[in-house]
């Protein structure tokens, strides 16, 4: 374990940064399959507003 406070900061950074690029990859992976998918696809909120829909879905 790194003792000086400057290293740990340091480490929770590049942590974080890492973090951040892998889901700005995994969601960019996710947007890819969903927008490519012959189905429609409609995703609601638990009160019916509809956040997200394929080009495959008929709104």
């Amino acid at each position: 374990m790194d003792s000086h406070p400057f290293g740990t900061l340091l480490q929770d950074i590049v942590e974080s940064r890492q973090a951040a690029h892998e889901l700005r990859d995994s969601e960019e992976k996710f947007r890819s399959i969903f927008d490519a998918m012959s189905d429609g696809v409609v995703m609601q909120l638990d009160d019916g507003r509809i956040y997200a829909a394929n080009s495959s879905a008929e709104i």
